[in-house]
């Protein structure tokens, strides 16, 4: 596990416990099928055990562990049926959204996302982390633009499924650069409002994920559920 935020930036222990094991879960630092103590999380995280168990039920109830009497803590495998469900809910709303964004976003909201993709090809392609962040900041910019933060914000915490297998895909089959060139496209068509290649260059994004399937299911099999 690892540890990347700062306990004195959030508003409670419980609050920090949960960010802490939720990145982790994301990140795939805790494998799905995984067990994992409260004893083990108490000593990396260095406080008591009710706040690590409070975090813990909150997560179980996003279905990102589960917890077993007498058994133990496992954090979840990856639903395969909920992930093409999570790319098919992203597809619906991101084609609207980017749709709306021709009209939404301002000269200043497409020069910070240029910035942010300039920044984002000079993250060295073997950190996963900062490669996620900078994709998922490029999306959520274009939702704040159109006055649609709580709504990328739901997205995230339904699409846990479709995040871990999205970062399994891309360890896989070294994309970023790719993911980079169609934000690119994206954010030109945007600019242009060019809705037709835009709404064709949105479809082709969030589609990738179904040609690379077999492969990343037949090498990580132990992570995957029905």
């Amino acid at each position: 596990m690892i540890v990347r935020q700062e306990l004195n930036l959030y508003s409670n222990i419980r609050v920090f416990a949960y960010s802490v094991i939720k990145d982790n879960i994301l990140n795939l630092e805790l494998k799905p099928g995984q067990k994992i103590s409260e004893l083990e999380l108490v000593n990396i995280l260095k406080i008591g055990k009710t706040p690590i168990r409070e975090a813990l039920i909150q997560l179980e109830t996003e279905n990102l562990i589960n917890i077993f009497p007498k058994k133990g803590t496992f954090i979840t495998k990856i639903n395969l049926s909920k992930i093409e469900e999570g790319r098919y809910i992203r597809q619906l709303l991101e084609e609207d959204i980017h749709i709306k964004a021709m009209d939404c976003m301002t000269s200043d909201h497409i020069k910070f996302c240029y910035t942010l993709l300039e920044n984002h090809s000079q993250v060295d392609f073997k950190d996963l982390v900062q490669q996620f962040h900078y994709d998922e900041t490029f999306h959520r910019l274009i939702y704040e633009a159109c006055g649609k933060s709580t709504t990328f914000q739901m997205i995230q915490t339904m699409n846990s499924d479709y995040k871990r297998y999205r970062l399994l895909a891309t360890m896989e089959m070294a994309k970023f650069q790719k993911v980079l060139n169609e934000h690119h496209q994206i954010l030109k068509y945007i600019e242009k409002k060019d809705k037709l290649q835009l709404k064709k260059a949105t479809k082709k994004h969030l589609f990738q994920i179904n040609y690379e399937k077999d492969v990343v299911i037949n090498k990580y099999k132990q992570y995957f559920t029905y």
